[in-house]
């Protein structure tokens, strides 16, 4: 932003936001068009742009002006001496807006000076001591406002003639306030006033650009948006058998920045983090059990998103029982397959019906015995007491075995 303006105002915003009212340098009082221009530091956060609210009521904006990612604009066609109140908001990407700043205003076309001898008019007024020791107080007080000392100003006093290294050193002091606000320097009407006659017009530009620096904002940053995240694998009510290899995935987006890593869970338990896209872990060696799965989603802000829960089950190996029998003597000859019956503990297997049976088909006979698999009959029985028998089934009838008892 230009600080020499041509018949126009001029104010600051910043994170710290200045209010900058500048005047065109004359003879006398300057009226100015009706603009004023605002200028703000960048605001902390995620930000794509800010708007410009303001009317002629406190906290009552009645127009506003997006000037996008610049931190600055210029708002024209302003009523002359009509006071109005501007705040600055913030937006992100995804449109959402920050409170907005505290509010600053200003009388477009005129800016109260107070000095001595206000307004100074050349030809009227001698230029006096006082009127540089008003200045140097003035930028003293922006100083110390900073916790600076004051400037080690030349020694200055009542009846001294105001010298050109006055008018520099005092120039010198105000653009030294200028940079540390991150504003270009004043534009002065003489570059230098070494040996040159001190006019009126020099002690106006120093009082108009001292009395620019006096107030500031702060335009905050808008909400940040948290993520989302969504378990994608594994299903919920999935089941596995121990010990489980399960792959968790998940899906994670953030609308106003980026993901910045995604943790995996299992109850309040961290079982794994992943920092890019597609988001997933590979949760190994899963001991028998029932688990809770959730993904957690932290943005490039700090926001964090937890997805909602998928429920699996982990159930232990199944362990194999045998049966083991002797074959029939006429195992090769007569026998075509053998059956196993399941009895309850206590029942006559001549007369009682079965609770389960298990068509084994004619295994093979190994020095004697018969080897049988059978897990998924006896893991289909409820706990208790039972007896089986095995029947060798021929073309012309069975043969039952004694029962053996065991429990479930």
């Amino acid at each position: 932003m230009s600080l020499h303006l041509n018949r126009s105002q001029s104010f600051v915003l910043g994170a710290v936001i200045v209010l900058v009212v500048l005047l065109q340098p004359s003879s006398v009082l300057a009226t100015f068009a009706a603009q004023i221009t605002l200028a703000w530091d960048p605001s902390p956060g995620s930000v794509a742009g800010y708007v410009i609210d303001y009317g002629p009521s406190p906290g009552s904006y009645t127009s506003s002006v997006d000037v996008g990612a610049q931190t600055a604009g210029t708002i024209s066609g302003l009523g002359n001496g009509v006071r109005y109140y501007f705040v600055v908001r913030a937006y992100s990407s995804s449109g959402v807006f920050s409170s907005p700043s505290n509010e600053v205003s200003s009388v477009i076309g005129s800016v109260q000076l107070s000095f001595t001898d206000d307004p100074l008019v050349p030809g009227v007024h001698t230029m006096k001591a006082v009127h540089m020791t008003e200045l140097r107080s003035r930028i003293d007080a922006l100083r110390a406002a900073r916790g600076l000392a004051a400037w080690p100003w030349a020694s200055l006093s009542a009846g001294t003639l105001i010298r050109g290294s006055d008018i520099t050193e005092l120039r010198t002091a105000l653009n030294s306030e200028y940079a540390e606000r991150r504003l270009p320097a004043p534009a002065y009407a003489d570059s230098s006033t070494s040996g040159a006659p001190i006019k009126a017009a020099h002690i106006i530009q120093l009082r108009t650009f001292v009395t620019a620096l006096v107030v500031s904002i702060t335009v905050p940053s808008p909400a940040n948006q948290p993520p989302t995240a969504a378990l994608t694998a594994p299903a919920n009510g999935a089941a596995f058998t121990a010990p489980a290899t399960v792959t968790v995935s998940a899906n994670a987006s953030d609308s106003d920045g980026t993901v910045a890593r995604v943790d995996f869970y299992q109850g309040t338990t961290l079982i794994g983090s992943d920092t890019t896209s597609p988001y997933g872990i590979t949760w190994s060696t899963v001991a028998a059990g029932s688990y809770s799965l959730t993904a957690r989603a932290t943005d490039d802000d700090g926001a964090t998103t937890t997805s909602a829960a998928v429920s699996i089950t982990v159930t232990s190996p199944a362990t194999q029982r045998n049966a083991v029998f002797s074959a029939s003597p006429d195992h090769d000859s007569v026998v075509n397959s053998y059956l196993l019956e399941i009895f309850s503990a206590g029942a006559n297997p001549a007369t009682a019906m079965p609770i389960a049976t298990q068509n084994v088909g004619k295994p093979a006979v190994v020095n004697g015995e018969v080897t049988l698999d059978v897990t998924s009959t006896i893991n289909g029985l409820s706990s208790g007491n039972y007896q089986a028998t095995v029947s060798a089934v021929g073309s012309g009838g069975s043969s039952r075995s004694g029962a053996a008892t065991f429990t479930r």
